[in-house]
Parts: C-alpha cells; sequence; structure tokens
C-alpha cells in the first residue's frame, strides 16, 4: 500500500520548494489563490492541503515495468507501477495475470507461442499502461527460470527469436536484452529482495530482514543474509554469495537454487527412480485405490498407480522421498533457523490445497513445520481427491526438514500476497531493471 506522506506542520503557507519549482510559477500561484478564494467557505488549511497534494503529485517521477515470468508450469505477466521516492522507489500499483501452458511448451514449435505472449502483453496494455506514449518508455523483459533452463540451446534460440518478434511490435521499449534466462542464484536473490521491499524491512534498519524460500516447478531457491559466511558452502565456488548495498551499507546475500527440487521436478525424479525410462509407474507415495493417474511433465506422459497393498506404504514414500532430497547435495544452512522465514509459491498453494491454511488465511499466515509433516502423514493414509497430495506434501516435509534441517517447531510464514501485491521475484526483477536498465 502506499506509504502516506508527512503532514505539513505549517498549514497555512505552501512548501517554497514547490512554488520555486514549478515551471509556471505566476500562474500555479494564481490559480491556486482564486481557487482558495472561492473556497472561502472551507477551511484553508484544507485549501493549501490541496495546493500541497497536487503540487507534489506533478513533481513525481513515475515509471512503469513490465515483466513476463517464464516459468516451468505457467507463463505470467508481472507489471509494476512506481513512484520514485529519494534514491528508491515505491510500488503504487501492480498487476499479475497468469495463462497456460507454459513457454518451454513450445519448445518445438516457437511460432505458437506468439498467441500467449500477446495475450499477456495486452493485459498490461490494458490495465497498467494504457497510454502509447507510456508505453514506449516502459521497459519489457521476458525473464526464464527452471522450465527453460532444462531445454536445448537450439529449442531456447527458437523462443528467444518468436518471443522478441511479438515484443518489438508491442509498443513497449524492448531491446536484444528483453529475452534472457535467470540462473538460480539471482532467482533467489530477486526472490529475497521482493518479500523484503514489500515488508519494508530493506530500509527501516530497525527491523531484519526476512529469509525467502521459493518454490517453483523445476527448482527451489533459498535467499538469506548470514550472519557469517565463514560456513557456507555453495554449490559453485562463491556463487551462492552475492555481494548487495543496504542503505548504502555492503552486506553479502546467500542464495542457492536447487535444479530439481521444483515441486514438478521432484515428483518426477522420485516416481521414475528404478523404473529405467518407463512411463507406467507404481508409486508407494499413492493410494492403493489410485489406478492408472494420467500426468505430464516435460513432454512425457505417465500413468501412475498406487501398490497392491497399504500396509507399509507410508513409510516407504517417506524413504523414497528422503532419498531424492539427500541425492541432490542440498546445503544445510544452520543459520536458517535462527531467522524469520518466509514461503510462497508451491509452498503456499499446497498449504491452501491441505487446508494448512484456513479461508481466513487465504492471503498468508505463519504456521510451522510440523503442520506440513502432520499434513503429510493424513495425506499418505487416506485416499485424495488429488492422487499426487501425499507425494507432494512429503517432498516439501523432507525439503525443511532433511534438505535445509529445520525443526518441527520452527514457525514459517507463507504468503500470497503483500499489502495487495502479488508476492513474486518479478519485484525484485523490476526494481533492478529501473536502477540498472535492461
Amino acid at each position: 500500500m502506499p506509504t502516506k506522506s508527512k503532514a505539513v506542520t505549517n498549514p497555512r503557507r505552501p512548501p517554497r520548494g514547490l512554488i520555486r519549482g514549478a515551471t509556471v510559477r505566476t500562474g500555479v500561484q494564481s490559480f491556486y489563490h482564486a481557487l482558495c478564494a472561492l473556497l472561502e467557505h472551507s477551511p484553508r488549511k484544507g485549501c493549501y492541503q490541496l495546493f500541497i497534494s497536487l503540487g507534489t503529485e506533478a513533481n513525481v517521477q513515475k515509471k512503469c515495468v513490465v515483466v513476463i515470468d517464464a516459468g516451468s508450469t505457467a507463463s505470467r505477466v508481472v507489471g509494476f507501477l512506481f513512484h520514485q521516492k529519494g534514491t528508491g522507489w515505491e510500488l503504487k500499483n501492480s498487476i499479475f495475470q497468469e495463462v497456460t501452458p507454459q513457454l518451454s511448451s513450445f519448445a518445438n514449435e516457437p511460432s505458437k507461442c506468439s498467441e500467449t505472449m500477446t495475450t499477456l502483453l495486452n493485459t498490461a496494455k490494458k490495465t497498467l499502461v494504457t497510454d502509447k506514449e507510456e508505453q514506449k518508455k516502459t521497459p519489457l523483459a521476458l525473464k526464464a527460470t527452471a522450465g527453460l533452463r532444462f531445454l536445448k540451446k537450439d529449442e531456447v534460440e527458437g523462443l528467444r527469436v518468436e518471443v522478441l518478434k511479438v515484443f518489438k511490435t508491442s509498443n513497449f521499449y524492448v531491446t536484444d536484452n528483453s529475452f534472457a534466462i535467470m540462473d538460480g542464484a539471482t532467482e533467489g536473490l530477486y526472490a529475497w529482495h521482493s518479500v523484503n521491499f514489500l515488508l519494508d524491512r530493506l530500509y527501516d534498519t530497525s527491523r531484519k530482514t526476512v529469509a525467502v524460500l521459493d518454490l517453483g516447478g523445476g527448482s527451489t531457491q533459498i535467499a538469506f543474509l548470514p550472519n557469517s559466511t565463514q560456513n557456507i558452502e555453495c554449490r559453485q565456488e562463491n556463487k551462492c554469495l552475492q555481494k548487495i548495498s543496504i542503505n548504502n551499507v555492503e552486506k553479502t546475500l546467500y542464495t542457492q537454487s536447487y535444479l530439481g527440487l521444483g515441486l514438478k521436478a521432484a515428483r518426477e525424479g522420485i516416481l521414475t527412480t528404478g523404473f529405467n525410462g518407463e512411463t507406467t509407474i507404481i508409486s508407494d507415495c499413492f493410494h492403493p485405490n489410485s489406478k492408472n493417474e494420467q500426468w505430464e511433465y516435460n513432454g512425457v506422459k505417465y500413468l501412475i498407480s498406487g501398490p497392491v497393498s497399504g500396509t507399509e506404504n507410508i513409510n516407504k514414500c517417506n524413504e523414497a522421498v528422503k532419498s531424492y532430497i539427500k541425492n541432490q547435495n542440498v546445503f544445510l544452512p544452520h543459520e536458517l533457523k535462527d531467522q524469520e522465514i518466509t514461503a510462497f509459491s508451491y509452498f503456499y498453494d499446497l498449504a491452501v490445497k491441505s487446508e494448512i491454511l484456513r479461508e481466513a488465511e487465504k492471503m498468508g499466515g505463519t504456521k510451522h513445520v510440523s503442520n506440513f509433516e502432520d499434513a503429510a502423514t493424513l495425506a499418505c493414509s487416506k485416499l485424495n481427491q488429488d492422487p499426487f497430495m501425499c507425494l507432494d506434501l512429503s517432498i516439501i516435509s523432507s525439503l525443511l526438514v532433511d534438505g535445509y534441517g529445520l525443526t518441527s517447531d520452527i514457525p514459517i510464514t507463507l504468503l500470497k500476497k503483500i499489502n495487495g501485491h502479488e508476492v513474486s521475484w518479478a519485484l525484485g526483477a523490476s526494481i533492478d531493471i529501473l536502477d540498472n536498465g535492461l
């Protein structure tokens, strides 16, 4: 939500800066003095506050950014309207729309992605940047995540050509850099920046920043500010440690991404273990009454059924999930347990679907790791409307406990929106574009 401007200490006289900064100083003064005279029945305080408000609004620099989030399960347009606030930015409005299928699904027929891109851009034009002249000044960027990291180079190039073809006829500000595949560390950094920006933790030195967990379809990200980097391990040397500046103070952010530990990728990895390329699968993470459940991922169609009997299935499912998580070589960040932890995307979605979060908490709420553990145990003990419920909740529970080393009593704040704005790494990407260009 917009931050309220500070009250004027002397309401009888408008700030000199407003008058001095006006391009038609005499005309502006004359107009508002005449207006105040017409409103003599109203308190002069109100008249001058109107003068101040209009004058301030006229001098505010406004910027829009439009980002296409090309994820592994869908494509989304996320747009933002910012006002410049000192040396930083204040978020005034945002839009969000999601469409399926995901961009990577057009890898073999890239020309077919144009309709999806056009639909998303039209949403931005109708709801955020309606003025054609403003559109020309508005940066447009597609940032792809794990969905495109799995593709071959020639497949990515085909999509890049088609996307930029649509972008360059869109009327938005576009460069050759308007199409990019983010690495996982950058995705984590953007997610961390987005959440802490919306929670007003970046510039309020009295409040600590929060740790951020993001669970996508193809990868999962973790980011937080450690007190010390001495015991931090990176998959690639220093790749997970990023230098950032907060209030002109340089700090080191820990940000790590695990490709293959997104919810859908982990599903596939666990389900196909031991089946040597077969697509008809028997899984202990499915109820015995689940038969021939259809599922498609990365262009492969699977038929999945539960085992014949269900006496020890829960334990076997847990063992399979834990084995997969541990084989991904997840670093246990010991400082994480001492952080205030937030989580979004599939962490939130599964919390809603399993009723960890109730209807009154539909925008988010604080729960504990034990809530996911208990929900997984319950889901694995019965036939669910969603046949993947047992497996998905087991993946999340094991990631938190076996991957990140969290204990059952650790609280986690699950987020969907903050102050009416969708939680997404795209906000951090947009601020980066504002500050550094495309």
